[in-house]
């Protein structure tokens, strides 16, 4: 065998082994996750993690991201079932849980699998989701209060009236955690305000807080916010108005960096 013919067999086995990889890495097929944007750190390394999980299991991803709106979501799912590609299974992140129903209901008449992630499934919608992947905010809500009612009863000063500082109004994660939150504290705790933000970060968290706080001027002893960027926010307002986080008031937060109290 001559050293022409070897190349040209060793190209040709290349040139097969190629294909067959290429073949295998595309074999299982296609992901197509809907989800908020990831100007939310919280929603960006959700993304990462699928993206990584994906590959380590022989998927493409495709990540679908909608401005924090639940009609712009509703459009690229139509957009997607109408593009007739074939997909092996989809990710369902929706901004608004009632709201996304139908959008829901039409990912799962495509036939593929469908993973709800985030905000645990309404009651009725069982026939239209293989599998939930994501937080339990009824336990993240009652965790959140047994922080705040441990640092009370460690306290010098009496834990009584609060407010809670949650979730945007259709988030159902934000009404999980504070039914978690308001059953654990029930007999132990007086809520004398529960206020949606317009957001998750801190600057809508700044807006509530800095209105809430004077507007309650002597009453407060505690808040909690549905995450610590939240928090965090609740934490500056009390500060600008004469409270001390720790002393004056306390603060927890729920989850988006880890449970924290203040």
């Amino acid at each position: 065998m001559n050293m022409k013919t070897t190349l040209a067999i060793a190209a040709s086995l290349s040139a097969n082994l190629l294909c067959s990889a290429t073949y295998a890495a595309e074999s299982k097929g296609a992901i197509v996750a809907f989800v908020p944007s990831s100007t939310n750190p919280y929603i960006g390394q959700f993304q990462a993690g699928a993206k990584a999980k994906a590959e380590e299991l022989g998927y493409t991803i495709k990540v679908v991201e909608n401005n924090f709106n639940q009609a712009e979501q509703d459009s690229q799912v139509q957009q997607q079932l109408a593009s007739g590609e074939q997909i092996a299974g989809y990710v369902w992140w929706p901004f608004e849980n009632a709201a996304g129903v139908a959008s829901l209901r039409a990912l799962s008449q495509s036939g593929a699998p469908v993973i709800v992630s985030n905000q645990y499934p309404i009651k009725g919608t069982e026939a239209y989701w293989t599998a939930y992947a994501g937080a339990n905010d009824f336990l993240s809500g009652k965790t959140a209060a047994e922080i705040l009612l441990d640092a009370c009863a460690k306290a010098s000063v009496k834990c009584d009236k609060g407010a809670i500082i949650r979730f945007p109004a259709g988030v159902s994660a934000g009404d999980d955690r504070a039914t978690g939150f308001q059953d654990a504290v029930k007999g132990k705790l007086n809520v004398i305000d529960v206020v949606p933000t317009a957001g998750f970060l801190e600057d809508e968290g700044y807006k509530v807080a800095a209105q809430i706080i004077p507007a309650h001027k002597g009453e407060l002893t505690w808040l909690y916010t549905e995450n610590d960027s939240l928090a965090g926010a609740a934490a500056q307002a009390a500060r600008e108005n004469g409270l001390t986080p720790g002393k004056d008031i306390f603060i927890v937060g729920g989850t988006c960096h880890g449970d924290s109290s203040m």
